[in-house]
């Protein structure tokens, strides 16, 4: 039975979701091939290489040129959601959009009718869902996806291992995937090696979540730190921050540099105003033939 308010989110964005597609190509999965397949598309001249077996005889005589009937047949990816579950992940509102876009990659792929898995990450592998397709399949996971915040209530801080986590994919996934990894990227790990290794076995995709004071802080005075994976925690005066938004603004630029290094595209999301559109404009471009 699933709880009334992981409920009410489901069908929140269920509804957002819903609303977006409608009206977009998204789910157009089907490739015109030549010969049989599943669903038929139309009669078109006959080319060389054509299976025979397929010619439209009826409409050869009445127009006085070879055809050959064409069908769709539909096309089915393979996508993982690896959704980051680690403390920092829980900072302010953070888990709130990274747990809604990873529900609404799952959303999409339903409505494309891909298949789709779930693996939630901090320090090493916590969760997993197999790539599976179904509506009560997806159910599942959106739940899992929104409970979990409840869950980690009552489990001990834990930092981020990309390194074992990519590792980990790499040697697990043994279907050719699509694999979002949703983070926010705060990781001291060195993960450029198996992010390019998994890039050359899979197709890989970054949404990175970000907050804008993770890029430039404000001149707010003293202002207590705290770092939730090591509880480290000191005071900062933003009044001379220039130096601090300097080390901001780095990471964010060696981030993007290690994935352009790596042949990984980056989705940027900010807030969740925009998140649906940006994820279903994302699969346009990426999963459109």
């Amino acid at each position: 039975m699933i709880k009334p308010e992981i409920a009410q989110q489901i069908w929140q964005i269920q509804l957002k979701t819903k609303k977006m597609l409608s009206g977009t190509l998204v789910g157009d999965k089907k490739a015109a091939r030549k010969g049989h397949g599943f669903e038929f598309d139309q009669v078109r001249e006959y080319e060389q290489g054509d299976d025979l077996r397929f010619i439209d005889w009826k409409a050869t005589a009445r127009t006085g040129k070879l055809l050959t009937k064409q069908y769709f047949e539909e096309r089915n990816h393979n996508i993982l959601i690896a959704l980051d579950v680690s403390a920092s992940s829980f900072m302010g509102d953070k888990y709130q959009i990274l747990s809604q876009l990873a529900a609404i990659f799952a959303l999409v792929a339903e409505h494309s009718k891909d298949n789709v898995g779930l693996v939630l990450f901090s320090e090493q592998i916590d969760l997993k869902l197999p790539i599976k397709r179904g509506s009560a399949h997806v159910m599942r996971l959106l739940e899992t996806i929104f409970d979990f915040k409840n869950q980690a209530k009552y489990q001990k801080p834990a930092g981020t291992n990309l390194e074992l986590v990519l590792n980990e994919l790499a040697k697990n996934l043994k279907t050719k995937s699509l694999v979002v990894l949703i983070s926010d990227l705060i990781d001291m790990h060195d993960y450029q090696k198996p992010l390019k290794g998994l890039r050359s076995r899979h197709d890989v995709v970054v949404v990175r979540c970000l907050n804008r004071f993770e890029e430039q802080l404000p001149k707010v005075g003293l202002l207590p730190m705290s770092d939730p994976e090591t509880g480290d925690t000191a005071m900062l005066d933003t009044r001379q921050n220039n130096w601090l938004n300097e080390i901001l603004k780095s990471r964010i630029v060696q981030q993007d540099l290690l994935l352009r290094a790596c042949g990984v595209d980056l989705l940027n999301i900010y807030n969740e105003t925009h998140a649906v559109g940006e994820v279903i404009k994302f699969f346009r471009k990426r999963l459109m033939y």
